[in-house]
């Protein structure tokens, strides 16, 4: 995601995964940069492969 540590994203964030205002899945911040963190999806919660454009909230 591009977002990181300067916008104040931490390891073990979580958050949820929207695709044309339906929710498509959870990930899990678990590497953090300054600009830049590295999720994975949380399995049980995303059915469907994610997509550039996602949208995420927190």
């Amino acid at each position: 995601m591009d977002r990181g540590a300067d916008h104040g994203i931490k390891t073990g964030n979580e958050f949820l995964v929207f695709r044309t205002g339906k929710l498509v899945g959870k990930i899990r911040i678990k590497e953090v940069q300054a600009a830049v963190s590295i999720a994975e999806p949380i399995k049980e919660l995303t059915l469907n492969p994610l997509q550039p454009g996602d949208k995420l909230q927190k």
